[in-house]
């Protein structure tokens, strides 16, 4: 049995973090992407992301199919002693490409091939409480919207 649209969702997410690379046309290559939430915030690295399903959403029962839609969150954590929201801003826009791209491509495998839709309707939340010390936190919410004939094929 397949997993549940939501988790390929959320692995495909990391699939395409882990795949950004400096040489590949992104400004960074990250040093950690999980989806080990520990590993995450214990880890080491400048460049931490992670991606995890976030509240809100909504399901849509039409007659012989179910939508849902629901938030991907990816999570990262930036570390620069010069210029920590330079940074952090670059690692954003590497994510929001590379997430983009993948979910323009409608083959099997890819978020276009996995969802409906995944769209960026607000803008991250840049969390700089302790950017004194070189660190900043953002989060970008991705709105996603899977389709099945019914319960079990999302």
């Amino acid at each position: 049995m397949a997993d549940p649209k939501r988790i390929q969702v959320r692995n495909r997410f990391i699939e395409v973090m882990d795949g950004i690379r400096a040489e590949g046309g992104y400004f960074y290559t990250p040093d950690l992407v999980t989806e080990k939430i520990i590993e995450f915030y214990k880890g080491s690295g400048s460049i931490r992301l992670t991606a995890y399903p976030d509240e809100g959403g909504e399901i849509v029962n039409h007659s012989g199919a179910v939508d849902e839609t629901f938030y991907m969150l990816v999570h990262a954590v930036i570390e620069d002693s010069v210029d920590p929201h330079k940074k952090g801003e670059r690692v954003l826009q590497d994510v929001r490409r590379a997430i983009d791209t993948d979910a323009r491509n409608p083959n099997t495998g890819y978020l276009g091939g996995i969802c409906l839709q995944v769209v960026m309707d607000e803008a991250a939340d840049m969390f700089t409480e302790i950017s004194a010390e070189g660190h900043i936190e953002f989060m970008q919410r991705f709105r996603c919207q899977i389709t099945g004939a019914d319960f079990a094929g999302l």
